[in-house]
C-alpha cells in the first residue's frame, strides 16, 4: 500500500512540473470497472524544434501495481532543425515505404532528405525524388546481402513502391499514412497520424491498434464509448467500466 501511495504522489509531481509549460498538454485517462487504471497522456512542443507524446499508465490488479512497457511509452518523437532531424513514427516527405517501416519501429535520422539512418537495424539509405518518381537504397551495415533497392512512383499523396531485391517480389502500395506491403505469402497493413496508429501483419497474425477510443495489444483490448463530455462507457477483456478523460 505504500508504494502504491508513493508512485502516485511520485505521479502526480512529475505531471504538474510539466503542466508550467503552456505548449505542453498533459491529459489524464482515468479507468474503472475491474480493475482501476491511470493514464498520462503527455504532449510537448517546442516551436520549430522538438515534439512528442509519451503516455504512460498503471493500474492496480488483485494488490498488485502493472505500469507501461517501454515499448508502449512513446507514441512519437520529431526533434527536426533545417536540414536535420530525428523522428520516431512521423509521417515525412520521403515516400519510400521501407524508410515508412523503419519509422514506425525505431528512430530514424534524415538529412537533407537525402542520407538516411535507422538506428533500429543500423541500415542506412540514400534518397532520390524527383517529380512522380522516386528510388531508395538501403544498406545493411552489418549484412550486405540484406541490402535492398526501392523505385516507385507517386504524387505526395498516392502511389506505389517495388523492392527490387526482394525475392518475394514485395509491393507497396500507399495513401498517405497509409501502407499496404504484399509479400508472395503475406501482407502487412499501416496506418499512422499523430493520434491513431495501426499494424496488421496477416503471416503472423499480428494486430496493434492505438487510439483515444480503442486499443488492441497483445490479447488485451479497451473501447469507449462517449457518454457525455468526458466520460466513457468502457468495455475491455476485464468487463464494463467507466472512463474520465480529462486534460490537466
Amino acid at each position: 500500500m505504500i508504494k502504491k501511495i508513493i508512485f502516485i504522489l511520485f505521479t502526480i509531481i512529475i505531471t504538474l512540473s510539466f503542466s508550467n509549460n503552456n505548449s505542453n498538454k498533459i491529459f489524464l485517462v482515468q479507468d474503472y470497472g475491474k480493475t482501476f487504471k491511470y493514464s498520462f497522456d503527455f504532449k510537448f512542443k517546442l516551436e520549430d524544434i522538438y515534439s512528442a507524446s509519451i503516455n504512460y499508465e498503471f493500474k492496480f490488479i488483485n494488490n498488485t501495481v502493472e505500469t507501461s512497457k517501454i515499448n508502449d511509452i512513446i507514441k512519437y518523437v520529431e526533434f527536426s532543425q533545417p536540414g536535420f532531424e530525428i523522428t520516431y513514427r512521423k509521417l515525412n516527405s520521403i515516400t519510400s515505404p521501407d524508410f515508412f517501416k523503419k519509422n514506425f519501429f525505431g528512430y530514424t535520422i534524415v538529412m537533407d532528405n537525402y542520407i538516411l539512418l535507422s538506428l533500429n537495424d543500423l541500415y542506412a539509405g540514400i534518397n532520390f525524388q524527383k517529380g512522380l518518381f522516386h528510388t531508395s537504397y538501403w544498406i545493411n551495415t552489418q549484412n550486405f546481402e540484406n541490402s535492398e533497392i526501392n523505385i516507385g512512383i507517386n504524387n505526395n499523396e498516392i502511389g506505389i513502391d517495388l523492392n527490387l531485391f526482394n525475392i518475394n517480389k514485395k509491393i507497396t502500395l500507399y495513401y498517405k499514412g497509409l501502407y499496404i506491403t504484399m509479400l508472395k505469402d503475406n501482407y502487412e497493413l499501416y496506418i499512422l497520424n499523430r493520434d491513431f496508429n495501426f499494424y496488421f501483419n496477416k503471416k503472423n497474425n499480428t494486430l496493434n491498434i492505438n487510439s483515444k477510443f480503442f486499443s488492441i495489444n497483445e490479447n488485451k483490448f479497451n473501447i469507449r464509448f462517449p457518454l457525455i463530455e468526458n466520460i466513457y462507457l468502457l468495455y475491455s477483456n476485464n468487463g464494463f467500466g467507466l472512463s474520465f478523460y480529462l486534460k490537466i
